[in-house]
């Protein structure tokens, strides 16, 4: 199990930064009065809500889907992030913290009794719904599993559910009590953090089919019953959740989250009213949040110029000068500064591209896929493409310093009790990444590198590539209307590595389209990365290991899969894991944007960004 990760990925997959707000103490102070006032945020340039139903595939998982869409209505039994922080936030969880025993192999969990806005109580069967339709995805059908996919956290080998043992129930369905049992002792931050942080309640009243009632909620952990009927429940779901026109129907309004949507359009435009419902200690102050859907940054800037909106990402290409340095902060637009604060800080991710490795539908240079594989299995060709990444000049250049280098995939900014930080394996150099080629068979011929020298010794080209060959590969991107910086930066990419005689086929793409087709590509990228949400301990069973929800380029490498595995089950250290993934490439590394934000002056309440991209519009009020 992993989220986007929100994530889990996340992977978490998303561009937009929102802007956290004040503390509880304040906050609950003025919850008595009538919410009045409305707030409009804006959404990053072709990324807007898609999907509704909070189990999602990784076609799904964007931090545009989860954190600044689903969790608004429901809350995870765990909710994390508030503020400048990424733990765990226990006042704003439907559950208390769990507690393990029996060697770390038992984990307990204490529902507070909260309720969904139709009167439901979050209990026992609200957790059982959620874990027997996540292990039904696991069922083995003719000796596979075809719908291991349809979580894009369900990780193969890791946690919930292939290493839950039994799951009960001791005060029965209604009772707020759940025992998990686990056959391997579990890593406890890990298992809050990466899987039981996951665990999402589900009401009574979506289990159901097409043709009526199931029994996905109520029937034993892992039944035959469970694991078909859930199937069957998903998949009515998720063709509902697909279909924008049903997102204010009462089906999907069993809030359980702060916030009860009124409407959505395909475009991407939706609108919350506070839910009056809401359990939690919060509650909403403004009477309508908006989050309104653009086609380019361009547009999102001539609103914020009229202010028609309180809130929006502003891209940096668009800002009269740089940061300070990396990390820092600019001068303001002009037309902006009277009526609007421009805040950055940094996200808990890292940006990267993936390296397609597996087989698909498109080779660069020949009709066998096995040809393009081959060449970008081979190590020393994806060190001369990181060779050929300058982060200093990017950053400089394109992001005017509103980046931070990308050394592996711990966060740029994690605390030293968790990992130590970690140093980039390679510089830029495209010199260095020429001759590294030269020295493993290749020869620029007509400003190409060709395959002169075929075979797996140490100066050839290396196993399954041919003579000929030429190193040439499809590259999709942001494009310029999406995200100009993201385009800009792909740019730079490309320039340098025809220096080293690597072509690229461009294909620039909103962002949607750059998530869903990665894995057609050779090199892809949707400008964001990975944020480590709802996986919030940064460790790599959603990214780099075979089977893994996010794992795109299909990267398998056995010293990963034990050094992952060490991290989630063992004493092996974060700081072990992120230097041998900044030096085994399992993705290309590129600069990390942090967020360039124009907040409205008539908010009331807001602090620096979430690191995990939160939406939490309840703590807001106008002035």
């Amino acid at each position: 199990m992993k989220h986007t990760a929100r994530f889990r990925q996340l992977a978490s997959i998303g561009v937009v930064v929102a802007m956290s707000v004040v503390g509880l103490t304040a906050a609950t102070a003025s919850a008595a009065a009538k919410p009045s006032g409305t707030i409009t945020f804006a959404e990053a340039a072709s990324a807007h809500p898609n999907y509704i139903f909070p189990v999602v595939s990784c076609n799904y998982f964007s931090v545009a889907n989860l954190n600044q869409f689903q969790e608004l209505m429901y809350r995870p039994a765990y909710y994390f992030g508030l503020g400048s922080s990424v733990a765990v936030q226990p006042k704003l969880s439907p559950a208390d913290l769990p507690t393990a025993s029996n060697g770390d192999k038992t984990f307990t969990m204490d529902l507070k009794g909260w309720k969904f806005s139709n009167g439901q109580t979050i209990d026992a069967q609200s957790i059982a719904f959620f874990l027997n339709m996540y292990k039904a995805f696991t069922a083995p059908v003719g000796g596979k599993t075809p719908n291991a996919g349809d979580d894009c956290g369900y990780n193969a080998g890791y946690g919930i559910p292939d290493q839950i043992k039994s799951v009960s129930y001791p005060d029965g369905p209604t009772g707020l009590k759940v025992v998990i049992n686990f056959t391997t002792k579990e890593n406890p931050n890990w298992l809050l953090y990466n899987e039981l942080g996951q665990i999402q309640p589900l009401p009574n009243s979506w289990d159901v089919t097409a043709t009526g009632p199931s029994a996905c909620a109520t029937a034993a952990y892992n039944s035959a019953t469970a694991n078909k009927d859930c199937i069957a429940v998903y998949n009515y779901l998720n063709a509902q959740s697909l279909k924008t026109n049903t997102w204010t129907s009462s089906f999907w309004q069993v809030d359980t989250g702060p916030w009860k949507l009124t409407a959505a359009d395909a475009l991407g435009d939706v609108t919350f009213v506070p839910n009056t419902k809401y359990s939690g200690p919060v509650k909403a102050k403004v009477a309508e949040f908006k989050e309104k859907a653009y086609a380019s940054s361009t547009a999102i800037q001539e609103d914020l110029a009229t202010g028609a909106i309180q809130q929006g990402p502003v891209d940096p290409t668009a800002l009269p000068s740089g940061a300070t340095k990396p990390g820092g902060l600019g001068k303001n637009l002009p037309s902006l500064s009277a009526n609007y604060n421009l805040v950055t800080g940094e996200s808990w991710s890292f940006n990267y591209d993936p390296f397609v490795l597996g087989n698909n539908s498109s080779g660069p240079t020949k009709a066998n896929t096995l040809v393009r594989n081959s060449e970008l299995k081979q190590l020393y060709v994806r060190q001369a493409l990181q060779e050929g990444v300058d982060q200093a000049g990017i950053i400089e250049s394109v992001d005017k310093n509103y980046a931070i280098p990308t050394c592996s995939p711990i966060p740029a900014d994690v605390p030293t009790s968790i990992a130590k930080p970690i140093k980039c394996a390679y510089s830029y150099s495209t010199k260095k990444g020429l001759a590294l080629l030269t020295s493993h068979g290749w020869k620029l011929i007509s400003g190409k590198a060709t395959c002169e020298s075929p075979g797996t010794g140490s100066s050839d080209c290396g196993a399954g590539i041919p003579k000929g060959s030429i190193l040439q590969f499809k590259f999709s991107y942001l494009s310029a209307a999406a995200a100009p910086s993201s385009a800009d930066t792909a740019q730079a990419q490309i320039d340098a590595w025809k220096t080293e005689g690597i072509e690229i086929q461009p294909e620039p793409q909103g962002f949607d389209t750059a998530v869903t087709t990665c894995a057609d590509e050779d090199i892809c990228s949707w400008g964001a990365g990975w944020i480590y949400a709802p996986d919030y301990y940064p460790t790599g069973e959603s990214l780099f290991v075979p089977g893994a929800g996010f794992n795109v380029g299909s990267y398998d490498n056995a010293t990963m899969t034990k050094l992952v595995k060490g991290t989630d089950f063992g004493n092996t250290t974060l700081d072990t894991f992120g230097k041998f993934a900044a030096k085994n490439l399992p993705v290309l590394y590129v600069p990390n944007p942090t967020a360039t934000v124009e907040v409205s002056k008539q908010l009331k309440g807001v602090l620096p960004n979430n690191p995990l991209q939160n939406f939490n519009p309840e703590y807001l009020s106008l002035k």
